[in-house]
Protein backbone atom coordinates (compact mmCIF):
# COMPACT_ATOMS: atom_id res chain seq x y z
CA UNK A 1 0.00 0.00 0.00
CA UNK A 2 3.02 2.38 0.18
CA UNK A 3 2.45 5.47 -2.38
CA UNK A 4 5.66 5.33 -4.93
CA UNK A 5 3.98 8.19 -6.98
CA UNK A 6 4.56 11.24 -5.22
CA UNK A 7 3.48 14.80 -6.68
CA UNK A 8 1.98 12.72 -9.67
CA UNK A 9 -1.19 14.14 -10.95
CA UNK A 10 -4.22 11.97 -11.83
CA UNK A 11 -7.54 11.65 -12.90
CA UNK A 12 -9.83 9.57 -10.93
CA UNK A 13 -13.28 8.78 -10.01
CA UNK A 14 -14.28 10.52 -6.45
CA UNK A 15 -16.87 9.10 -4.08
CA UNK A 16 -17.79 11.01 -1.13
CA UNK A 17 -19.22 10.20 2.31
CA UNK A 18 -20.65 12.30 4.51
CA UNK A 19 -18.51 10.45 8.24
CA UNK A 20 -15.86 7.91 6.70
CA UNK A 21 -12.81 9.50 6.92
CA UNK A 22 -10.09 6.70 4.66
CA UNK A 23 -6.45 6.33 5.65
CA UNK A 24 -3.63 5.14 3.64
CA UNK A 25 -2.46 2.29 4.79
CA UNK A 26 -6.06 0.53 5.84
CA UNK A 27 -8.49 -1.51 4.38
CA UNK A 28 -12.07 -0.21 3.39
CA UNK A 29 -14.81 -2.44 2.56
CA UNK A 30 -17.63 -0.74 1.15
CA UNK A 31 -21.48 -2.17 -0.51
CA UNK A 32 -21.97 -0.22 -3.57
CA UNK A 33 -25.63 -0.43 -4.59
CA UNK A 34 -26.75 4.17 -5.92
CA UNK A 35 -26.53 3.46 -9.43
CA UNK A 36 -23.87 6.10 -10.07
CA UNK A 37 -21.23 4.28 -7.97
CA UNK A 38 -22.50 1.43 -9.61
CA UNK A 39 -20.84 3.34 -12.87
CA UNK A 40 -18.12 4.26 -10.95
CA UNK A 41 -16.79 1.02 -10.00
CA UNK A 42 -17.64 -0.37 -13.22
CA UNK A 43 -15.45 2.12 -14.91
CA UNK A 44 -12.89 1.54 -12.11
CA UNK A 45 -12.32 -1.87 -12.23
CA UNK A 46 -12.05 -1.28 -16.30
CA UNK A 47 -9.14 1.19 -15.80
CA UNK A 48 -6.34 1.23 -12.97
CA UNK A 49 -8.85 0.13 -10.41
CA UNK A 50 -8.50 3.55 -8.00
CA UNK A 51 -11.47 5.12 -6.52
CA UNK A 52 -10.69 8.78 -4.58
CA UNK A 53 -12.41 8.46 -1.48
CA UNK A 54 -13.69 12.38 -0.01
CA UNK A 55 -15.61 13.85 2.40
CA UNK A 56 -19.00 16.58 2.17
CA UNK A 57 -18.84 19.41 3.49
CA UNK A 58 -21.34 20.64 6.11
CA UNK A 59 -24.86 20.94 4.57
CA UNK A 60 -24.41 18.34 2.17
CA UNK A 61 -27.65 16.73 3.29
CA UNK A 62 -29.74 18.96 1.09
CA UNK A 63 -28.23 18.89 -1.92
CA UNK A 64 -26.80 14.87 -1.92
CA UNK A 65 -28.36 14.45 -5.75
CA UNK A 66 -26.62 17.80 -6.78
CA UNK A 67 -23.13 16.82 -6.29
CA UNK A 68 -22.34 18.86 -2.98
CA UNK A 69 -19.26 20.66 -1.94
CA UNK A 70 -16.79 18.44 -0.48
CA UNK A 71 -13.30 18.72 1.29
CA UNK A 72 -10.52 18.83 -1.15
CA UNK A 73 -8.24 16.77 0.77
CA UNK A 74 -8.82 12.72 -0.24
CA UNK A 75 -7.15 9.71 0.09
CA UNK A 76 -6.62 7.48 -3.15
CA UNK A 77 -7.50 4.07 -2.93
CA UNK A 78 -7.34 0.76 -5.01
CA UNK A 79 -10.09 -2.24 -5.35
CA UNK A 80 -8.02 -5.31 -4.41
CA UNK A 81 -11.31 -7.31 -4.11
CA UNK A 82 -14.60 -7.30 -5.57
CA UNK A 83 -17.71 -8.77 -6.02
CA UNK A 84 -20.67 -8.58 -8.32
CA UNK A 85 -23.92 -9.35 -6.76
CA UNK A 86 -27.25 -10.45 -8.70
CA UNK A 87 -28.94 -7.45 -8.10
CA UNK A 88 -26.23 -5.92 -10.03
CA UNK A 89 -24.65 -4.27 -6.80
CA UNK A 90 -21.18 -4.17 -5.82
CA UNK A 91 -19.32 -5.03 -2.50
CA UNK A 92 -15.67 -4.13 -2.77
CA UNK A 93 -12.59 -3.74 -0.56
CA UNK A 94 -10.59 -0.71 -1.03
CA UNK A 95 -6.81 -0.42 0.04
CA UNK A 96 -5.34 2.91 0.88
CA UNK A 97 -2.65 4.08 -1.33
CA UNK A 98 -1.96 7.74 -0.42
CA UNK A 99 -3.09 11.03 0.26
CA UNK A 100 -4.04 13.47 -2.57
CA UNK A 101 -5.62 16.84 -3.35
CA UNK A 102 -8.25 17.40 -5.49
CA UNK A 103 -7.03 19.93 -8.22
CA UNK A 104 -10.37 20.34 -10.62
CA UNK A 105 -13.18 18.49 -10.62
CA UNK A 106 -15.65 17.03 -13.40
CA UNK A 107 -19.55 16.20 -13.42
CA UNK A 108 -19.51 14.81 -17.08
CA UNK A 109 -20.07 11.60 -16.24
CA UNK A 110 -22.80 10.28 -13.78
CA UNK A 111 -20.77 10.21 -10.73
CA UNK A 112 -18.14 12.60 -9.69
CA UNK A 113 -14.42 12.70 -11.33
CA UNK A 114 -11.23 14.84 -10.18
CA UNK A 115 -7.62 15.81 -11.01
CA UNK A 116 -5.84 14.72 -8.21
CA UNK A 117 -2.29 15.37 -6.91
CA UNK A 118 -0.77 12.69 -4.65
CA UNK A 119 1.15 13.77 -1.91
CA UNK A 120 3.72 12.24 -0.42
CA UNK A 121 4.31 11.27 3.15
CA UNK A 122 7.12 12.65 4.27
CA UNK A 123 9.72 12.02 7.26
CA UNK A 124 12.70 14.00 7.40
CA UNK A 125 15.86 12.38 7.52
CA UNK A 126 16.20 14.77 10.72
CA UNK A 127 12.91 13.82 12.19
CA UNK A 128 13.56 9.81 11.81
CA UNK A 129 15.20 9.74 15.01
CA UNK A 130 12.78 11.48 16.73
CA UNK A 131 9.69 10.03 14.99
CA UNK A 132 11.10 6.46 15.74
CA UNK A 133 11.19 7.38 19.38
CA UNK A 134 7.74 9.05 19.10
CA UNK A 135 6.69 5.86 17.18
CA UNK A 136 7.62 3.51 19.86
CA UNK A 137 5.76 6.01 22.53
CA UNK A 138 2.82 5.95 20.50
CA UNK A 139 2.84 1.78 20.17
CA UNK A 140 3.37 1.49 24.01
CA UNK A 141 0.39 4.01 24.89
CA UNK A 142 -1.94 2.07 22.32
CA UNK A 143 -1.10 -0.87 23.98
CA UNK A 144 -2.12 0.07 27.61
CA UNK A 145 -5.30 2.10 26.03
CA UNK A 146 -6.76 -0.45 23.58
CA UNK A 147 -8.80 -3.11 23.87
CA UNK A 148 -8.45 -6.53 23.28
CA UNK A 149 -10.99 -5.87 20.69
CA UNK A 150 -8.89 -2.96 19.06
CA UNK A 151 -5.37 -4.82 19.70
CA UNK A 152 -6.66 -7.21 17.90
CA UNK A 153 -8.13 -5.55 15.06
CA UNK A 154 -5.42 -3.11 13.92
CA UNK A 155 -1.75 -4.61 13.05
CA UNK A 156 1.19 -2.44 13.43
CA UNK A 157 4.46 -2.55 11.70
CA UNK A 158 7.98 -4.32 13.07
CA UNK A 159 9.16 -2.02 15.81
CA UNK A 160 12.47 -2.96 15.28
CA UNK A 161 12.53 -2.50 10.96
CA UNK A 162 10.37 1.31 11.56
CA UNK A 163 11.85 2.96 8.56
CA UNK A 164 9.95 5.52 6.62
CA UNK A 165 7.29 3.71 5.42
CA UNK A 166 6.67 1.46 8.13
CA UNK A 167 6.12 5.31 10.67
CA UNK A 168 3.93 6.18 7.67
CA UNK A 169 1.92 3.05 7.69
CA UNK A 170 1.77 3.36 11.70
CA UNK A 171 0.60 6.84 11.82
CA UNK A 172 -2.19 6.15 9.37
CA UNK A 173 -3.53 2.81 11.15
CA UNK A 174 -3.28 4.01 14.68
CA UNK A 175 -5.04 7.21 13.66
CA UNK A 176 -7.51 5.26 11.49
CA UNK A 177 -8.37 3.21 14.51
CA UNK A 178 -9.27 6.34 16.78
CA UNK A 179 -12.70 7.52 17.20
CA UNK A 180 -12.86 11.17 16.99
CA UNK A 181 -14.97 13.88 15.49
CA UNK A 182 -14.75 14.15 11.23
CA UNK A 183 -13.18 17.64 10.91
CA UNK A 184 -10.02 16.34 14.10
CA UNK A 185 -9.82 13.25 12.00
CA UNK A 186 -9.41 14.35 8.69
CA UNK A 187 -7.08 17.03 9.94
CA UNK A 188 -4.74 14.15 11.70
CA UNK A 189 -4.46 12.19 8.47
CA UNK A 190 -3.63 15.18 6.81
CA UNK A 191 -0.81 16.00 8.71
CA UNK A 192 2.30 17.57 6.63
CA UNK A 193 4.64 15.46 8.07
CA UNK A 194 4.46 11.84 9.92
CA UNK A 195 6.37 13.46 12.89
CA UNK A 196 3.18 15.75 12.98
CA UNK A 197 0.74 13.11 13.07
CA UNK A 198 2.91 10.60 15.68
CA UNK A 199 3.49 13.89 17.82
CA UNK A 200 -0.32 14.41 17.90
CA UNK A 201 -1.33 10.36 18.54
CA UNK A 202 1.17 10.39 21.12
CA UNK A 203 -0.32 13.38 23.37
CA UNK A 204 -3.78 12.45 22.58
CA UNK A 205 -3.30 8.92 24.12
CA UNK A 206 -1.47 9.68 26.45
CA UNK A 207 -4.38 12.25 27.84
CA UNK A 208 -6.32 8.92 27.57
CA UNK A 209 -3.82 6.80 29.69
CA UNK A 210 -3.96 8.48 32.37
CA UNK A 211 -7.74 8.73 32.48
CA UNK A 212 -7.51 5.06 32.27
CA UNK A 213 -5.04 4.77 34.72
CA UNK A 214 -7.07 7.53 37.24
CA UNK A 215 -10.51 5.33 36.89
CA UNK A 216 -12.65 2.45 35.64
CA UNK A 217 -12.98 2.59 31.54
CA UNK A 218 -15.68 4.68 30.59
CA UNK A 219 -17.16 4.30 27.32
CA UNK A 220 -16.27 7.30 25.86
CA UNK A 221 -13.87 10.12 26.68
CA UNK A 222 -12.35 13.70 25.27
CA UNK A 223 -13.99 12.49 21.62
CA UNK A 224 -12.50 8.81 21.98
CA UNK A 225 -13.62 5.68 21.89
CA UNK A 226 -11.47 3.05 21.95
CA UNK A 227 -13.96 -0.39 21.98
Amino acid sequence: MQNNEPNIEKDIPVFPLPSIVFFPWTLLPLRIFEERYVRMVEGALASDRLIGMANFKEGWEKKYFQNPDIIKSICVGKIVKHERLVDGKFNILLSGLSRAEILSENFERPYRTGRVRIIEELVEPADLPSATKLAKGVVSLWEKSATVKKLEEVELPDLENLDESALACLSHRVGNALHIEMRKKIELRDKSSVRRRLEWEYAALSEVAQILKNGPRPDSFYGFSLS
